[in-house]
């Protein structure tokens, strides 16, 4: 599979190879994938935890404006 990047990120990645412990571009690339897979595996199975501490955290922020604004 041929993938293509804007210059920006080709710059980064070679960035990175040059000063990191990778032996090459598409090492760094297979590591780079593998920990975003990792992460967004992660977020799906706790999508809904998270989704329902974000409501909380929302009203818990709402209920402290109220106190400042009315206190």
């Amino acid at each position: 599979m041929a993938i293509l990047l804007r210059t920006d990120l080709e710059e980064i990645v070679l960035e990175d190879v040059q000063r990191g412990p990778w032996r090459n571009v598409d090492e760094y690339l297979e590591r780079a994938v593998t920990m975003l897979h990792a992460q967004e595996r992660w977020l799906a199975a706790h999508r809904e935890e998270i989704a329902a501490r974000m409501k909380m955290e929302a009203g818990s922020v709402e209920r402290s404006d109220a106190q400042f604004t009315t206190g």
